[in-house]
């Protein structure tokens, strides 16, 4: 996700047993000339975004009614239509 919103990375991945990685020195490149790549990235999204909002719409759901959380409308309009950020090149 960082690579793609240009922002610096937030995850942290830990191993639980021998493993090789490969390091992509222009992640951006890649994935313009990788659709395999790009295909897999796009689904991994997808899938969070699709539970994200699935667990907003259940919070809403259950708080049906309490002001304290009328905010997660505010939150699913936002995800909704927010207007893509510019990306770096």
């Amino acid at each position: 996700m960082s690579v793609l919103l240009g922002c610096a990375h937030t995850a942290t991945v830990r191993a639980l047993k021998p493993s090789r990685f490969a390091i992509i020195e222009n992640p951006r490149q890649f994935l313009g000339s990788s659709a395999d790549a790009s295909l897999h990235v796009a689904g991994l999204l997808a899938k969070r975004l699709d539970t994200l909002n699935k667990y907003l719409v259940d919070v809403k759901r259950q708080y049906e009614g309490h002001d304290h959380l009328g905010m997660v409308d505010e939150v699913l309009e936002t995800l909704m239509h927010r207007p893509p950020r510019a990306t770096p090149r």
